[in-house]
């Protein structure tokens, strides 16, 4: 509450706590809710409030200095100031750490993102009140992770598969860079890829998609029909550019890897691509 002159300035400011007072009760409904101050009625539905007649005020007069000094104060509360469901959501609660960003890299490696591995992480330390965080901390601590990746991100994705392939055999990938030793291609196939292939490749469909991620990078799968007409993955690419030379390197991959081709290849109308698999 404030009181203003007449010119409209501000010269006595009330401030009291959010839950001072009692919300009014219409007559009749008392008996029907049990009596007490404990529910407003707000047209026709009930909501429950959580004024208890906290006395707690301060009162604020302009003083002679030009500014504002404490007139009256009562800073004694008569409930507790946060619950215990609530106490981990206040800022001085938050204690993002190194524990926490290790726990978040670690997720991201593992494909993770921040909502889940904030449920996973309150799985850990026995809930969403002992984490120290919320679930935007998490997600803020990935966005402050992309930074330190930048510049490295290839390399990590081809340290990745090459450890998968030292796990497994059956994986197979080949990559080449530009000569600003950047990854311009990349070809990966797996052995469910090459089951796939083996059981329904006499057709395959060899298509791009539009590069709409900030790699520019084009996604180009090759994919097949099974029994069940749904679609399976033969093998998967990644091009900077669309030209003869990026697709017949990554056809002869597609070759080389699976020992054979199709009896039929289905593609777009795109030229080079045309021209890479006659």
């Amino acid at each position: 509450m404030v009181k203003k002159d007449l010119t409209g300035k501000t010269f006595v400011w009330h401030l009291v706590c959010s839950r001072q007072g009692f919300k009014q009760v219409l007559r009749g409904q008392c008996d029907e809710l049990g009596g007490g101050n404990d529910v407003a009625v707000r047209g026709s539905g009930l909501k429950t409030s959580n004024r208890v007649g906290c006395p707690t005020w301060v009162v604020l007069k302009w003083g002679h200095e030009g500014r504002f000094v404490v007139h009256l104060l009562e800073i004694r509360h008569t409930h507790p100031l946060c619950s215990d469901a609530s106490r981990s959501f206040m800022w001085s609660n938050y204690n993002m750490d190194a524990i926490h960003l290790n726990f978040v890299a670690s997720c991201a490696k593992a494909n993770i993102g921040p909502s889940k591995s904030f449920k996973l992480c309150s799985e850990l330390v026995g809930g969403f009140s002992n984490i120290g965080a919320t679930r935007n901390n998490f997600r803020n601590l990935k966005g402050d992770l992309l930074p330190l990746i930048k510049g490295a991100d290839a390399q990590m994705v081809i340290d990745k598969f090459r450890g998968r392939q030292e796990r497994c055999g059956d994986f197979l990938f080949d990559y080449a860079a530009d000569v600003e030793e950047q990854l311009c291609r990349l070809f990966w196939m797996d052995r469910v890829t090459r089951k796939s292939y083996a059981c329904f490749g006499d057709v395959m469909s060899f298509d791009t998609t539009c590069d709409t991620n900030k790699y520019k990078l084009v996604f180009v799968p090759f994919t097949g029909i099974e029994n069940h007409k749904r679609c399976v993955v033969f093998g998967v690419g990644l091009l900077a550019n669309e030209d003869v030379a990026s697709y017949v390197w990554l056809l002869e991959n597609f070759k080389r890897a699976l020992g054979s081709e199709p009896i039929c290849t289905v593609t777009d109308q795109n030229l080079a691509m045309r021209v890479a698999a006659p």
